[in-house]
């Protein structure tokens, strides 16, 4: 149950993305989202990621953040910048917005001492400026994603593991394959062979029946050598299999 360089089963096809998105990742693109995850972060471990609400947020112009869209059903991530806060736009230097289509969902995520934020939000449109873009953001909501607050059941069902890593400064994509210690709505715990760096960004899969494969894209929050395994916690699913889970929990818990 470690890293390698086959291909994930069924759900996730190793088939080419205009867009970069993770599965076929420009380096470009992921790059920078991921070391703007890790900045601060290496050594340490991610808490549980928390809500925010609207008076809580300083989001100052030039704070970091990633950007995440959903392109051809693939979640693909950017580095970006705070333009302004009111009104409220990013900046990004990314090739991939010249692509897009708007109004677009966006999922934002925000790391400051050591602590994961998540925000959803639309990007009204994008306009050029300098070498990159601006995207007009609006209905930005920060909300709660502690899994600490979803019931873990002790389940054990295979998992395999996109995970993208900084290698002597580059961006690889390794594959995982292990299997689950503890599962609910917000992440699971993953056992595995091979450590995964806190910080990663991943795209879970997990066969939870011979018909029935949950996905989801998640970050990972804590890495124990002693347990062998990561604790990921999951920023989104894809497609509706948020709702197969939970009844898979309903009926194993």
């Amino acid at each position: 149950m470690g890293a390698s360089d086959d291909k994930l089963p069924n759900a996730i096809p190793p088939k080419a993305c205009t867009h970069g998105c993770i599965g076929a990742i420009s380096p470009f693109i992921v790059k920078f989202s991921y070391q703007n995850l890790k900045v601060s972060l290496r050594g340490t471990e991610i808490g549980s990621v928390e809500s925010l609400y609207a008076n809580d947020v300083n989001l100052a112009a030039g704070t970091t953040l990633t950007a995440i869209f959903h392109v051809n059903g693939r979640p693909c991530p950017m580095f970006c910048t705070v333009h302004s806060e009111a009104p409220f736009f990013l900046y990004s230097t990314d090739e991939t917005i010249g692509n897009l289509e708007f109004p677009k969902t966006v999922m934002l995520l925000w790391q400051t001492e050591g602590q994961l934020y998540k925000g959803e939000a639309e990007v009204i449109g994008a306009t050029e400026y300098n070498t990159g873009h601006l995207m007009e953001v609006s209905r930005l909501q920060w909300m709660d994603l502690n899994r600490r607050r979803y019931p873990r059941v002790g389940v054990t069902v295979p998992v395999a593991l996109r995970a993208v890593h900084d290698v002597h400064g580059d961006t690889t994509i390794s594959i995982f394959q292990g299997e689950t210690v503890d599962l609910s709505l917000g992440g699971a715990w993953v056992k595995l062979t091979s450590a995964i760096e806190v910080g990663s960004l991943v795209e879970f899969q997990a066969t939870i029946s011979p018909t029935e494969t949950v996905r989801a894209f998640g970050i990972v929050a804590h890495s124990d050598k002693n347990r062998k395994g990561v604790g990921i916690e999951f920023l989104d699913y894809v497609g509706a299999t948020q709702s197969m889970l939970h009844g898979y929990l309903a009926r194993v818990a």
